[in-house]
């Protein structure tokens, strides 16, 4: 029985992620399969949001850092904003506000797309929230096949993923374990 769970669960992992489509905070949608499909991307990293997580709040700053230092090899970052509390539209204005959005369409000061998860669907389906509210932080790392690398609590799990991947020396093989899957 043990042998067919661990089976079972190589299996999903192996399998490709379930397809991203939101709006961003400029009202146009998003997919991430059009983001992996993109000339040169090799990883897509996922960071699950919310402006009542502190630690989410304090990673993007590294996200950016991570997206500036790798983009040239391959990476690619997307954030999805969950609703912290029950007003959705103050909630997107609250992280339009936290994110810097301005008026103008297209002028976001991060250089990756935050998409806005205004009822919570793709999170639930993601298995980052329930109804007892959102399990964060949650980031996702994918190849570029959209198959799961790394499901990790937070930014410094990607990081050290995305530098063994696509940093200088030995990289592993798209689809091999690294040492950070066995932890």
């Amino acid at each position: 029985m043990t042998t067919a769970l661990f089976a079972l669960l190589a299996l999903l992992a192996a399998a490709p992620g379930p397809d991203i489509e939101l709006y961003d905070l400029d009202g146009r949608l998003q997919r991430t399969s059009r983001i992996r499909a993109e000339e040169g991307v090799r990883l897509v990293a996922i960071d699950f949001f919310s402006t009542a997580c502190e630690p989410c709040r304090k990673a993007i700053p590294e996200w950016v850092r991570l997206h500036d230092a790798w983009r040239d090899k391959g990476l690619r970052v997307v954030v999805v904003a969950l609703p912290a509390g029950d007003d959705r539209e103050a909630e997107r204005i609250a992280v339009r506000r936290f994110f810097g959005v301005p008026a103008v369409p297209g002028a976001t000061p991060v250089p990756f797309p935050v998409l806005w998860d205004k009822y919570g669907v793709v999170s639930r389906e993601w298995g980052v929230a329930d109804k007892a509210g959102a399990r964060l932080p949650a980031a996702f790392l994918f190849d570029r096949d959209g198959t799961l690398l790394l499901r990790a609590d937070g930014h410094a799990a990607v990081v050290r993923e995305v530098e063994g991947r696509l940093g200088y020396g030995s990289s592993p093989e798209p689809g091999s374990r690294s040492a950070s899957q066995d932890r």
